[in-house]
């Protein structure tokens, strides 16, 4: 770093100095630009403007790029037309230079050109330093560049035409006062508002300022003065209080309830969900919130900030957060993204508190399949989601539903129980996403791999996805394929997902079955890779569930460009529409029909297509989420106790 201090004698030894190094001749005059190139850097911009201005056929004028060449595509074409062009001995790119040829280029350049087309808001480092080497500098007024003094430099539109920038290089070039001026009043306002005295008063102050004055001081002077008075056994509701009172921050809070995952974390189609949506509000909050995964215990214990979890799922950081109880404003958001059932409804009381101090209150209901058909559900099931149900009932401003489907259930079943509230219920619907890339995908092939996939081009083959479940359709899929085998029917049955439960029979049935590794396969645990290369390489999606709240399957396969065959459910047809073909009749002989009839449409080509499905990214299913979360657009409203249903949308 140069001395702010020294003579105009000693810069210019410095530069001599600097100029012997790099091998430039007194005559040349330099112009530089430094930091890795690339496309937001406006490098070809700054390449179209030296040789469209008097310096691209001056033979004394050089254009150096310091720093490593993109190594992309915009590098290569940045290369091949500086060779391509009739400047090309006089433009040079460096690579990659270490600190003292940065120096060096600094200290011998005539001008610099730093432009900009995207910033994350950071400050330019290399405007600066240009700045303390007192380089007459040309900038665009991009992001935080725009604030400095228009007298230091030469400042561009932020949009600036080549014109101009020309324009701006050749009056560099040849008007030396300007030179001069620029260089005195960069160094001046170097030296007055950069240097690191008094950078560091200004530090001093504001931290001496924040400590004295800030919230936590006043917090801290409160509990100063309050606690002494208080008896050892209310110094908890004290705290409360007191942090309850604090003036509240710019942002609201976004409390997204991650309690399931915290507690296991079972890699469940639920829990994919809740991850896939959180990284999705981490990368892209809406405006004016904060987003924090919260999680409780149950048994009415306080939501805690789930600080560690939410590291984790962002990236290997090692950071020592303390997951402290939640503290809750008027104005927060409570969004339950986690299928935590008797942990809600052992919370109710403490929701109930939240909602009180003016915290919105929402849950996602996947399904109501428990309640809609318990027979499929081990014992107890019905009972405790009931107790989770009622308990969103009673607590929650608003449901969202992973389907219109769900909601319409939902509504329905909450009509028929003549549950009541005195506050209207709004509900709304958004879809899940599709993109396994932006959910954590897991990776590797299992042993049997080569064999499975072999089978797979062998025959026409039908894909199941999805944990063994008597809704699933398992039983009656696994019956309507034995009688297509024995009529002759050459096909195969791939099913892929763990043993759930009272699946005991057909499980043991496909575990021991004679066609077991020759047209029966049964894939129990697998990675994302090998679901991907099983979507790929099969010839339908075979649907055959008898309740979903979705229908995830659905998608990848349209994704993956196969066709669908599924039970006619609300919605499958909501999720797939003209893009699948439907069955009905829960018979083996029913779907065995069914796979015939969809094998003739295939051979005349007839078959309803998937491609050109609809779907959603899990952004836009996160987006869709803050619809109803934060801009309040709401599918319809249940009344409270004296007031009508509403449809909203």
């Amino acid at each position: 770093r140069p001395d702010g201090a020294a003579s105009d004698a000693e810069r210019a030894a410095a530069r001599a100095a600097a100029r012997s190094r790099l091998g430039l001749d007194d005559e040349a005059f330099v112009v530089c630009t430094f930091g890795m190139l690339g496309s937001t850097k406006l490098n070809a911009e700054l390449l179209d403007a030296f040789l469209a201005s008097p310096l691209g056929a001056d033979p004394h004028c050089q254009l150096v790029f310091v720093g490593a060449n993109d190594p992309g595509p915009y590098g290569e074409q940045l290369a091949e037309k500086i060779a391509a062009s009739a400047a090309a001995g006089r433009i040079r790119i460096t690579g990659f230079v270490d600190a003292a040829a940065y120096a060096d280029w600094l200290a011998a350049c005539n001008g610099a050109v730093q432009l900009r087309s995207a910033t994350r808001g950071e400050t330019s480092a290399s405007v600066l330093d240009c700045l303390l080497y007192g380089v007459p500098t040309i900038v665009n007024a991009h992001g935080s560049t725009a604030l400095l003094p228009h007298d230091v430099l030469t400042m561009l539109d932020d949009g600036f035409e080549t014109a101009a920038l020309a324009a701006a290089l050749a009056s560099l070039r040849q008007d030396g006062a300007l030179r001069a001026r620029l260089a005195q009043r960069a160094l001046a306002h170097m030296a007055a508002h950069h240097a690191p005295q008094q950078v560091g008063r200004l530090y001093l102050d504001a931290i001496e300022t924040f400590a004295r004055d800030g919230r936590d001081a006043v917090y801290r002077r409160a509990v100063n003065a309050a606690a002494p008075m208080a008896a050892q056994a209310e110094l908890p509701a004290l705290a409360a209080a007191i942090a309850f009172n604090r003036a509240p921050t710019p942002q609201r809070q976004l409390l997204v309830d991650v309690s399931a995952m915290v507690q296991s974390d079972l890699k469940t189609g639920i829990q994919r969900v809740v991850r896939s949506i959180l990284l999705s509000l981490f990368a892209a909050p809406p405006a004016g919130f904060r987003i924090e995964p919260v999680y409780s215990v149950g048994a009415n214990q306080p939501y805690c900030y789930a600080r560690g979890f939410g590291m984790k799922q962002v990236g290997e950081f090692e950071l020592a957060l303390e997951d402290a109880p939640c503290e809750v404003r008027p104005g927060d958001v409570f969004f339950g993204l986690d299928l935590f059932t008797n942990g809600t409804s052992q919370n109710e009381q403490r929701l109930l508190e939240m909602r009180a101090r003016g915290v919105d209150i929402y849950f996602v209901v996947y399904d109501v399949l428990p309640i809609l058909r318990p027979e499929v559900f081990p014992f107890g099931t019905e009972q405790y989601f009931g107790d989770f149900l009622r308990t969103v009932h009673k607590v929650a401003d608003g449901v969202l539903c992973i389907s219109r489907a769900v909601a319409d259930e939902l509504a329905g079943w909450i009509e028929r129980e003549k549950m009541t509230r005195r506050s209207p219920l709004k509900l709304a619907h958004f879809h899940l996403g599709a993109d396994i890339d932006a959910s954590a995908p897991s990776f590797g092939l299992p042993p049997e791999a080569d064999q499975v996939l072999a089978a797979l081009g062998q025959r026409p083959s039908f894909l199941m996805v999805g944990t063994v479940e008597p809704r699933k359709g398992h039983a009656q899929a696994l019956a309507a394929f034995e009688l297509l085998w024995e009529s002759g029917v050459d096909v195969n049955l791939v099913v892929v997902g763990k043993q759930g439960w009272m699946v005991e029979k057909v499980c043991e049935r496909m575990a021991a079955h004679p066609e077991k590794a020759k047209r029966l396969f049964w894939l129990a645990g697998i990675s994302d890779e090998m679901l991907i290369k099983l979507y790929a390489n099969s010839s339908a999606l075979l649907a055959p569930s008898e309740g979903e709240g979705f229908g995830l399957p659905l998608i990848e396969a349209a994704q993956h460009g196969i066709p669908i065959l599924a039970r006619s459910l609300p919605v499958f047809r909501e999720v797939a529409g003209e893009h699948a073909a439907y069955f009905e009749g829960l018979a083996p002989q029913d779907l065995a029909d069914a796979v015939n009839g969809w094998l003739a449409q295939q051979r005349a080509g007839t078959a309803p297509p998937s491609t050109g499905m609809p779907w959603l990214t899990w952004d836009g299913s996160a987006q869709q989420a803050l619809d109803a979360l934060v801009r309040q657009r709401w599918y319809k409203t249940l009344p409270g106790s004296a007031s009508p249903l509403v449809n909203t949308r």
